[in-house]
C-alpha cells in the first residue's frame, strides 16, 4: 500500500463514520420528538392544563414550536 491507498481509505473510513453519527442522530431526534407528540397528545386530552401548558412551555423555552390540530394532535417544530 501506498500513501494515496491509506490517504483513500483513510477518507472512506471517516466519511463512514460521520454517516453512522448522521444516522444515529437522526434515530434519536425522531424518537424524541414521537415520544414528545406523545406526551402532548396524553397531557392535553387528560384535560389537565396545568401540565399541558407546563410541558408546552418547556418546550417553547427550549426553541420548540408547538402546533396542535382540532382533534388535539400535536406536531413540533425544532427550531
Amino acid at each position: 500500500m501506498n500513501g494515496n491507498d491509506i490517504d483513500t481509505l483513510y477518507q472512506i473510513f471517516q466519511q463512514t463514520n460521520e454517516d453512522r453519527k448522521r444516522r444515529n442522530f437522526n434515530y434519536f431526534m425522531n424518537e424524541l420528538e414521537k415520544d414528545l407528540i406523545s406526551d402532548l397528545d396524553k397531557k392535553y386530552l387528560s384535560g389537565d392544563m396545568t401540565k399541558y401548558d407546563s410541558l408546552v412551555k418547556n418546550l417553547k423555552d427550549r426553541g420548540c414550536r408547538i402546533f396542535r390540530n382540532s382533534d388535539g394532535k400535536h406536531k413540533i417544530r425544532f427550531i
